[in-house]
């Protein structure tokens, strides 16, 4: 009888502890209540009776609106100040029900924006959920402490009995420790002793590595000296004989010029040959990409298959279910017999009772007390709901803490922990950026997990709030002594993320977390689609300058905010590139100081804040923008989901080939990043003697001069070494100089072409009507990507691709430039020319009759086009500068294929039911849920980026236009590039492990 009271007493506390949430104080309920009618009634009319307040205020203020005598303006202005935003209107809006007070704060901010007067977000809003729930959380501490000194006491009996039993333990465990003990002293030993060979071996290993640097550069400075003593000798050796070789130079080069023309027709029909060749591949290659199209009809078969397969392990797991259902029924059953038997033992024992003292009738009632208790469905049940573990987990639990259910929670909570440390080693490289602020100060932190799907899930999203909450109050951005802060006075921020892995299932890290706010600062942020976030403090300003700054911030990604903040050696370095660049085109010294300077400056615009165009209005920079708002900035900080952390990434095409036993390397060939190898020396050509004819063999060699070697050099660009080989090959004929230097650049462009090239230019054209087109053209450094001749080529293939009547790269190459040489000769002499690998990798083109076309270009790596109908080339214009920010996959929801809707709509479904939704609600649940992810990824139903009251649709409609379709492109996205650690190849040389990486900070 004791039992069965103690459960029932346990029950009732544990359901008053931690069972369904108690009303929140102040809201009403009608659950139950007869007078529910007559509350609402009487809501509604002190609603009414408030929103007559209010509207005799606007009354009031717009019966004065309608004299214009200056008097009266100040006077209405006052009034605002004084009466429209005074605290007893804020307790009005506060006590107003939420769809009363969200038009009553709209027509409140309308009237204040009249005169430029800022109202305050929190204004009129009614204490939050959390500040209500507190109460309630202390009342349900209190509780569960009454609880608690109740187990104590129940604790206090089972230890009594257990003392002997722990005597005995003692015992043997403290032979286990001293053998621990003997142990852990051999084991230091070996450990300093491995210590001290590794710190001697790394010594030995630095000083080995110094010597070499030193001997390496030394050898290095005596090279270049000795190759500069030789240079200067042959160029006072040249000078000398140009003189005697100029007339006859000049005439051996018209009777050469004729042969030339012969030579340049043959290699005009082997040209036109190569071409023939090329159509030929090319349609190798259709056929090929037939064979690949049945290849993946066969997955979308082998697909359904998979589906089919899953369906049936589905149907397994419910009959599962359902026979687990039948074996807690009868574990139900086993329990009724097992309380009729313990009813028995309780009689039998009461028939004893006279016989025994007082301490034996207190040990046999505790003994009674911790009887075996059997598990029972309501039980698991109960414990499922109240931790959100699975069902076997529950039971193992009960069954483990012999029904308690509080040791039961404690039993879940420490095999999460287990589970957590698991998961850790797993890459979480999704997430979501948390953001919150308080007084003068901001934070922001970022969570990570390992799939986009839990980013989504609603519990993961409550603890990233929980986490921000949290990092308000921490004085510093010290990840450590955030995780070891509480969440609402309760768990830590470590122990809440270790219960959600366990209740989830992936690895889910508190990363890192930025703040920023003081005395005298202004502090806003901006987070974009929860995976951007960025924070700005000025001096001066407001709330919503801040806001704007950083979503440009996030949308431009500046690395310094003035240009105070660049480093000297960032400075140092780009000068030194640019110069180097200038020198080699031969400019004098004095001019090249100049020019770099110059370079400098307009770098310097490029990489800081204040003096990029504005994002929301380009005729301003973001620093006239703070100076005519009185604002100064004092820094910034963004982060962004993700960044640094290595994520795998599967390649779907190499899988299928490697299932179907074939390589992936019938598809489109993507060049891989290739590590700098010394290369071989290209060999000789090897001439084969003949027997020289009299008629035209010369009496003897011309002499190769400095002057020959200057003209050549800059007729070609090559370099000089590159133009005296040449000459002296050609027997110092100009021309076929020229044609060896070409073949030479033929086959370096080939030893290039495997090189991966990820920067380059994007080139725009059009052609002053209804078309335009953009060409990426790609590099391997973003130094070529700056030089005048690689911009000059690019213009003049945007120049030959607005001339096109489709988007073919064949084509493309094989046109004219300026009626001369075709864009791929072009291509190669450059390569040849400035030593890297160049690629006209792609073009794209829009218009036609009834368009209207616009494009934007963002610093030559982005390009947007826009095709219209109806409206003006500026308003394609400001759409595209939105599309180059924002990045929309889809212009309108029709574009939208329908299995990309079918799939989002599966994962919603899939997470609806997981948390216990009716099917009837999941419904209707996902088809909101399906029109927000329509809004965020189409354009039409974006907010516009230069006014975020607006939607692009809504700016089209204002126009008269409609959107017919956009094109947007950016250099490199889509190759493989080697990406380099740098803190990584330090720590790995200092021996240490490389550093977590820090936010971006201004």
């Amino acid at each position: 009888m004791r039992v069965l009271l103690f459960l029932t007493w346990a029950a009732v506390t544990t359901n008053a502890a931690f069972g369904p949430s108690q009303p929140l104080l102040g809201v009403p309920s009608n659950t139950g209540n007869s007078n529910g009618s007559t509350l609402t009634m009487r809501l509604a009319q002190a609603d009414m009776r408030r929103r007559q307040k209010m509207n005799q205020l606007f009354k009031t203020y717009h019966t004065t609106k309608t004299t214009d005598d200056s008097s009266s303006s100040s006077w209405r202005e006052q009034f605002v100040r004084e009466e429209l935003l005074s605290d007893s209107t804020a307790t009005l809006l506060e006590q107003s029900h939420w769809k009363v007070r969200r038009a009553l704060l709209r027509k409140l901010r309308a009237v204040a924006y009249e005169y430029d007067i800022v109202v305050d977000p929190s204004f009129g809003e009614p204490p939050t959920p959390e500040q209500r729930q507190a109460v309630e959380q202390e009342q349900g501490a209190k509780r569960k402490a009454e609880r608690a000194a109740y187990h104590a006491k129940l604790a206090a009996a089972e230890q009594s009995r257990l003392a002997k039993k722990a005597e005995e333990t003692a015992r043997r465990q403290a032979a286990e420790e001293r053998a621990a003990q003997r142990k852990a002293e051999r084991m230091a030993a070996k450990k300093a002793e491995e210590e001290r060979i590794a710190a001697e071996k790394k010594r030995l290993e630095e000083e080995r590595i110094a010597a070499e640097k030193k001997a390496e550069e030394e050898r290095i400075a005596a090279e270049k000296k000795a190759e500069e003593e030789r240079i200067a000798a042959e160029k006072k050796a040249e000078e000398e004989r140009i003189a005697a070789e100029k007339k006859a130079e000049e005439e051996r080069i018209a009777a050469e010029k004729k042969a030339e023309e012969e030579r340049i027709a043959a290699v005009k029909k082997a040209e036109e040959e190569r071409i023939a060749a090329e159509m030929a591949a090319k349609r190798a290659e259709e056929e090929r990409l037939a064979a690949e199209a049945a290849a993946k009809a066969e997955e979308e078969a082998r697909l359904a298959a998979e589906a089919a397969a899953k369906a049936e392990e589905e149907a397994r797991l419910a009959a599962e279910q359902k026979a687990e259902q039948e074996r807690l029924a009868a574990e139900e059953a086993a329990k009724k017999a097992e309380e009729e038997r313990m009813a028995a033992e309780a009689a039998a024992a009461a028939a004893q009772k006279e016989e025994v003292s007082s301490s034996t009738a207190d040990d046999t009632a505790a003994t009674a007390a911790a009887a075996p208790v059997a598990v029972t469905t309501q039980m698991i049940k109960e414990l499922r709901e109240s931790t959100g573990a699975g069902m076997m987990d529950c039971k193992k639990a009960l069954m483990e803490s012999n029904g308690d259910i509080e040791e039961a929670a404690v039993f879940l909570r420490k095999k999460g922990l287990a589970k957590a440390d698991k998961k850790a080693s797993r890459v979480a490289a999704e997430g979501k950026i948390a953001f919150l602020s308080g007084g003068n100060k901001a934070v922001l932190v970022e969570v990570n997990c390992e799939t986009d799907f839990v980013g989504k899930d609603a519990n993961f999203a409550g603890f990233c709030d929980q986490v921000a909450q949290a990092a308000i109050g921490v004085p510093n951005d010290s990840i450590e002594a955030l995780l070891a802060s509480p969440i609402d006075g309760a768990a830590t921020v470590e122990e809440t993320r270790q219960a959600l892995v366990a209740k989830i299932g992936e690895n889910i890290q508190v990363r890192r977390m930025a703040s920023r706010g003081g005395e005298g600062s202004t502090v806003g942020a901006y987070v974009h689609m929860n995976r951007i976030g960025v924070l700005v403090e000025l001096e001066g300003g407001d709330e919503q300058l801040c806001t704007d700054v950083a979503m440009h911030v996030a949308a431009m990604n500046p690395p310094f905010a003035v240009p105070e903040d660049v480093p000297a050696d960032v400075l140092d370095k780009e000068r030194k590139i640019l110069s180097d660049q200038a020198l080699e085109s031969g400019k004098p010294p004095q001019i090249v100081e100049k020019m770099v300077e110059g370079r400098i400056r307009k770098y310097l615009q490029e990489i800081c804040l204040v003096s990029q165009p504005y994002v929301k209005d380009g005729d301003k920079t973001v620093g006239k923008l703070l100076e005519e708002k009185g604002a100064k900035i004092k820094g910034f900080t963004r982060i962004a989901v993700g960044e640094g952390i290595a994520k795998k990434e599967d390649n779907f095409a190499e899988e299928v080939a490697k299932m179907a036993g074939t390589s992936s390397s019938s598809g489109p060939a993507v060049a891989e990043p290739v590590a700098a190898e010394p290369v071989a020396a290209e060999p000789e050509p090897v001439v084969v003697a003949e027997k020289p004819d009299a008629a035209s063999t010369p009496s003897e060699a011309t002499p190769v001069t400095t002057k020959m070697i200057k003209e050549l050099r800059e007729s070609t660009g090559a370099g000089m070494m590159d133009c005296k080989k040449a000459l002296m090959e050609s027997n110092g004929d100009m021309e076929e100089a020229a044609v060896f230097l070409r073949k030479k650049g033929l086959a370096k462009a080939d030893k290039k072409a495997s090189r991966v090239a990820a920067e380059g230019k994007i080139a725009f054209s059009n052609d002053g009507s209804n078309k335009a087109v953009l060409v990426e053209i790609n590099c391997e450094t973003d130094f070529v990507g700056k030089d005048a001749n690689f911009a000059e080529f690019c213009d003049k293939v945007a120049q030959a691709a607005v001339g096109m009547d489709n988007d073919s790269m064949e084509a493309l190459l094989e046109s004219k430039i300026d009626g001369g040489a075709t864009v791929e000769e072009t291509r190669q002499a450059l390569v040849a020319k400035i030593g890297e690998n160049i690629q006209v990798r792609r073009m794209a083109s829009r218009g036609g009759e009834g368009s209207t076309v616009g494009a934007y270009i963002h610093m030559s790596r982005i390009g947007v086009l826009v095709e219209l109908e109806g409206g003006d080339e500026q308003l394609c214009t400001d759409v595209a500068m939105h599309i180059a920010a924002m990045n929309p996959p889809f212009a309108v929801p029709e574009d939208v294929p329908a299995d990309v809707l079918d799939k989002e709509r599966k994962i919603l479904s899939d997470q609806a039911l997981e948390s216990g939704k009716p099917p009837a609600i999941v419904e209707k649940m996902v088809e909101g849920r399906i029109r927000k992810y329509l809004q965020e990824i189409c354009l039409v139903s974006q907010p516009y980026v230069k006014d975020g009251d607006k939607t692009v649709g809504k700016l089209l409609e204002e126009k008269g236009a409609k959107i017919k379709g956009f094109t947007r492109i950016a250099v490199g996205e889509g190759i493989a590039k080697k990406e380099d650690n740098f803190a990584e190849e330090v720590a790995k040389m200092a021996g240490t492990a490389a550093a977590q990486p820090e936010p971006a900070m201004a």
